[in-house]
């Protein structure tokens, strides 16, 4: 089916055609891993899409007029922040891009809906040539990692962790670490995705690969937020622990102190930028082998916000940042040894009517037979070296 209607994509006027087939249920992970097409994106929260190819660009979230359908969706991320040195590490990854994509795929219980987009041109099938098709779907098993460096160090860990505690410019700072693996072979970004996400007890599953060089994959517990409308609601994800015992005596007041200043930044943060808020009763949440402590927080956005000014506002959360904000955030500036890059950062989607990003944690940047896997541990009053360095070794062992 086809159709064709005007819209505005940041002010500027644009005819949108799009051409829609049905087709039986794909395998989008499967799909993706194929196709010779970039850049490509994957994710699955409250829906399930797969893109690929960039009909359009942007160094923001674009806003977009006269879609109240939601037909136009534009896939993208960021990175962590633009303060911070670029690394080689990252060099595939802008400081921010989102594209409304050539193709995308959209999942709804037994259908796939596959639509091409054009914008200015006329609707065509053509480009269906380009796309891989092939249903054989080979059984993947992930290499054996055969050389694995951290940075930072442990030692360098304990002086930085140390270092932290005695700052009294901040209530709590997220300290993340780089373990880098080299792999007996290249690796496949969207089969390991597929084959780690699937007991991961993840909000969104999420992966991006910007060219055939590099992917940047995870399954994070948090979403940044969503947005229905004007409605728009963020979680609240805080403190590690692995059992009930936990949320007793020391060890939960140390919990409760790093969930207690998330909620507290986002609350405020919501009040700034909404013309009402609820917030629910904390619970707890698993995340594959661990738990948080959990919570929501709903409002009533002001009309004149757009999603590029949420992003700019909430992010980053005092959940991979600190508190305050500023003060930790420069902290991380001059005492990580190496580039975040967009572990940590918002990634998702954005459209007229709605729009989903979650902070890409629980994340590994691949580069054919290098895997580079980030985990951060919220530092506050009572944190111990060798407790959050374990920390780390937890968050990352869903890929291992």
């Amino acid at each position: 089916m086809i159709t064709t209607y005007p819209i505005m994509i940041n002010q500027q006027q644009k005819t949108y055609s799009r051409l829609s087939i049905l087709m039986p249920q794909i395998d989008l992970l499967h799909f993706l891993e194929k196709q010779k097409v970039w850049p490509k994106f994957y994710w699955k929260g409250d829906q399930e899409y797969a893109a690929l190819g960039a009909l359009a660009v942007f160094n923001a979230p674009p806003i977009i007029e006269g879609d109240l359908v939601g037909h136009v969706r534009c896939f993208g991320g960021a990175r962590f922040t633009k303060e911070k040195n670029q690394d080689a590490l990252w060099k595939d990854f802008p400081n921010a891009y989102f594209f409304l994509p050539l193709y995308e795929l959209k999942q709804e219980g037994a259908i796939t809906e596959l639509t091409l987009h054009f914008l200015d041109t006329s609707a065509s099938d053509e480009g269906l040539r380009h796309l891989n098709f092939t249903q054989t779907k080979e059984p993947y098993s992930s290499p054996s990692w055969q050389k694995r460096e951290d940075l930072p160090l442990f030692s360098d860990w304990e002086k930085i962790l140390t270092k932290a505690l005695k700052d009294s410019s901040f209530k709590k700072v997220v300290l993340a670490r780089r373990s880098s693996f080299d792999f007996a072979a290249s690796l496949q970004p969207f089969s390991l995705l597929a084959e780690r996400a699937s007991t991961s007890n993840a909000k969104v599953i999420y992966g991006f690969e910007p060219n055939h060089n590099a992917a940047f994959i995870g399954a994070t517990p948090e979403r940044l937020y969503v947005r229905e409308g004007k409605k728009i609601t963020s979680d609240i994800v805080a403190g590690t622990f692995t059992c009930e015992n936990q949320l007793l005596g020391n060890e939960a007041y140390k919990l409760q102190k790093e969930f207690l200043f998330v909620k507290e930044a986002l609350a405020t943060t919501f009040q700034s930028l909404c013309t009402s808020c609820v917030e629910r009763e904390n619970t707890t949440i698993k995340a594959h082998n661990i738990h948080h402590l959990y919570s929501q927080i709903s409002g009533t956005l002001r009309p004149e916000i757009t999603d590029a000014q949420l992003i700019e506002a909430i992010h980053p959360t005092p959940a991979i940042g600190g508190y305050p904000e500023e003060a930790a955030s420069t902290f991380i500036h001059n005492n990580e040894p190496f580039d975040r890059g967009w572990y940590s950062a918002p990634i998702g989607w954005v459209s007229e009517p709605a729009a989903e990003f979650a902070v890409a944690i629980r994340s590994a940047l691949i580069q054919e037979n290098k895997m580079h896997l980030f985990a951060g541990a919220g530092i506050v009053e009572g944190s111990e070296s060798n407790r959050e360095w374990e920390e780390l070794e937890l968050k990352i062992r869903q890929y291992l």
